[in-house]
C-alpha cells in the first residue's frame, strides 16, 4: 500500500515538473470595438504585440509562446484583413507592425 502510495505521489510530482517547466497561461478575451482587449494581453505579457485599432479588425485568435526564438505565423482565415504567412526572428517592432499590416 505504502509503495502504492509513493508511485501515485512519483506520477504527480513528476506532472508538476513538467508543467513549471513549460509553464502556460491562458486568456480569452471578449468585448467590443476598442474596448481594451488588445491592451490588456499587451500589459499582460509586457510587450506590445497585439495590435491595438481603433476600427475593427474582425474576430482572430492570438497565441503567444515563450521561445528562444521568434517566429510569427498568422495562418489564413476567412475573410482576413490582414497577410498571412511565417517570418522568423521579428523583433517586437516588426511582430506588431506585421499584425497591423491590411492586405490592398
Amino acid at each position: 500500500m505504502l509503495l502504492e502510495k509513493l508511485q501515485a505521489f512519483r506520477v504527480v510530482y513528476e506532472e508538476a515538473v513538467a508543467r513549471l517547466q513549460k509553464p502556460s497561461f491562458r486568456i480569452a478575451t471578449i468585448g467590443t470595438t476598442s474596448s481594451g482587449k488588445s491592451t490588456i494581453v499587451n500589459a499582460l505579457i509586457g510587450r506590445k504585440i497585439a495590435p491595438i485599432e481603433p476600427q475593427e479588425m474582425s474576430a482572430g485568435i492570438l497565441r503567444i509562446r515563450h521561445s528562444e526564438r521568434s517566429r510569427l505565423v498568422i495562418h489564413n482565415t476567412e475573410g482576413a484583413t490582414w497577410e498571412c504567412g511565417t517570418w522568423e526572428d521579428q523583433r517586437d517592432e516588426e511582430i506588431y507592425s506585421r499584425l497591423k499590416l491590411r492586405k490592398q
